[in-house]
């Protein structure tokens, strides 16, 4: 199964299709959705990776198998504990997740553009 590199999340990624019963480990975690205000339970599972990285032992939230594509999604603790110089080397990055911190940047990007514009002036707000 393919590995893809997700920065934008803190836990690995797996479906249901990918694991075995006893591979659970009666853990669960709280995930909150970019589109969805309401967080969801997802079970945690024991997982053992290999490659050409090595072997890892690490743990991974499943999700509903109607979501599989065939890929496992690597999170940033996964990613420390294989070190930064084989991160960049073997796994391409996710392109459809958009990070706080990617947002800020388009942001103030943003503003430096609108920053030339000369601003309206704010209305008095009327007492009742």
């Amino acid at each position: 199964m393919p590995i893809l590199r997700d920065a934008g999340t803190t836990i690995d990624i797996v479906s249901r299709n990918r694991i075995r019963p006893e591979m659970l480990t009666g853990e669960h975690i709280w995930v909150q959705q970019p589109f969805n205000e309401a967080p969801i339970c997802l079970p945690l599972e024991k997982v053992e990776l290999k490659g050409k990285f090595g072997q890892v032992k690490t743990k991974a939230a499943v999700v509903c198998s109607q979501v599989d594509k065939g890929k496992y999604l690597l999170g940033n603790c996964t990613a420390a504990l294989l070190g930064k110089d084989t991160e960049c080397l073997i796994f391409p990055k996710v392109n459809v997740l958009q990070t706080r911190s990617q947002k800020r940047v388009q942001r103030s990007r943003k503003r430096k553009q609108f920053s030339c514009k000369i601003p309206f002036p704010k209305e008095p707000k009327l007492k009742k």
